[in-house]
């Protein structure tokens, strides 16, 4: 069993919040007291602190093996670099416009993996498709990603396209 800290308890954050508790101990940190509230009646660990705040966040991150990130976007690329910097390995999902592979070296010297922009799509896809590419050595990839939503007992469903 792992101990894992999540870094926000948006919708994202919440539900792999619930997911991981299953099989690992977690803690679910936001700013937000009442996001965290569904979590801690559901038997998992909360903190309400800012972890836009390097020293608050590098403090908090010590005890835990791994650290995933569901911060806005706009937190995101901060939060990883200060993460990294702590030695931390990280899986994060934010999307930002930073390009995320400007971590990269700092990573390698802290000798961590640092799994960067790992949202659905884009993100998890990419990763899976990228390496897919490299093995398979393709010139392009087309991708067709379908995505079903259940809302309001109708099923919505969302296609997504884009090329490697």
């Amino acid at each position: 069993m792992a101990k894992i800290i999540i870094l926000g308890a948006g919708l994202v954050g919440s539900v792999m919040a619930k997911d991981l508790a299953k099989a690992h101990e977690v803690c679910s940190v936001d700013l937000n007291q009442k996001a965290l509230e569904p979590l801690s009646e559901a038997g998992i660990k909360t903190l309400c602190t800012d972890v836009s705040n390097k020293d608050t966040l590098q403090k908090i991150i010590k005890e835990y093996d791994i650290v995933v990130g569901a911060v806005p976007g706009f937190m995101g690329y901060k939060m990883m670099k200060h993460v990294i910097e702590a030695g931390k390995n990280i899986v994060d999902i934010s999307f930002y416009p930073e390009d995320p592979f400007g971590l990269d070296d700092l990573a390698k010297e802290k000798g961590v993996v640092a799994v960067m922009d790992c949202g659905v799509a884009p993100g998890m896809g990419n990763i899976i498709l990228g390496h897919h590419k490299t093995i398979w050595k393709l010139m392009t990839t087309n991708v067709w990603l379908e995505v079903c939503q259940k809302k309001r007992m109708a099923i919505r469903s969302i296609k997504l396209f884009f090329r490697l």
